[in-house]
């Protein structure tokens, strides 16, 4: 009997705080990880407008540049 209660308290103070670390660490690295994917999303939104942007403005130049070359 005095075994399974010193077996518990081993539990109680060995690996629940194991556990506990365990599991703080798996948020930090979740957290992490949730950061680094909207930190790609919103890049990747601005590096699409960018690409749409500066091919209308290519487009545009390439046109004047025709015009002014048929004249």
């Amino acid at each position: 009997m005095l075994g399974m209660v010193l077996i518990l308290v081993a539990a109680l103070f060995v690996v629940l705080p194991v556990v506990f670390v365990a599991v703080v660490m798996l948020m930090a690295v979740l957290s992490g990880a949730a950061v680094l994917v909207l930190a790609i999303i919103r890049a990747g939104g601005g590096i699409l407008a960018g690409i749409v942007l500066g091919y209308a403005l290519y487009r545009t130049i390439r046109k004047s540049r025709i015009a002014a070359d048929t004249e």
